[in-house]
């Protein structure tokens, strides 16, 4: 893998960033360069000029396929082939949070309480746990860390208003052993 070309994302100029090799800010995605890549004219999407330059969107097919093409070694995910499908539903809740709109009062409160509900379903599996499948930190675990990192952005004293520390300690341990990992660090700018 040593003669590995730079993989080409396309993000959302105001959007929430990954880590990339080579990114592509992208204002508008009904542009036509860019409906080129996407027809769909939604981002993020994924040029792989290492393979026969692979063109996919939707970021859970990008998440998917990186693992699947990158992770020969299973740093980022676990075997046998089975315990893909422990990972796979934790990937896929997450991503809801970010599909509402600004929220009304009631709504927030509503979000709230899905939030903190969140927090008591985790705290509850990482009993006895480092890591969501147990001592191996996998892909299940890091794709928590955006919306962790959106939560404590957008709801600053959600954390102190649930008593989130002293009611949820497995789940604050998991939090803090995510953000504490190098490349976590990195993308978000932790000092």
């Amino acid at each position: 893998m040593a003669d590995l070309q730079p993989l080409i994302v396309w993000v959302p100029a105001n959007g929430p960033l990954p880590y990339k090799v080579l990114l592509v800010l992208v204002d508008d995605a009904n542009d036509p360069v860019y409906l080129a890549i996407n027809p769909h004219g939604r981002l993020p999407s994924l040029r792989d000029p290492n393979s026969d330059n692979l063109t996919l969107w939707e970021s859970d097919c990008i998440v998917d396929y990186l693992v699947d093409t990158y992770d020969q070694d299973g740093k980022l995910s676990v075997k046998p082939d089975h315990e893909k499908y422990r990972r796979e539903k934790w990937k896929l809740k997450q991503f809801l949070h970010f599909h509402h709109n600004p929220p009304e009062d009631e709504q927030q409160q509503l979000d709230d309480a899905e939030t903190v509900r969140d927090f008591e379903i985790l705290n509850g599996l990482l009993e006895d746990k480092v890591y969501l499948l147990g001592d191996d930190f996998t892909y299940g675990d890091l794709v928590w860390v955006p919306w962790d990192m959106y939560v404590k952005q957008a709801v600053p004293d959600l954390w102190e208003q649930y008593d989130v520390l002293n009611k949820y300690p497995n789940y604050v341990a998991w939090h803090e052993r995510l953000i504490e990992r190098p490349s976590v660090k990195t993308v978000y700018g932790i000092e």
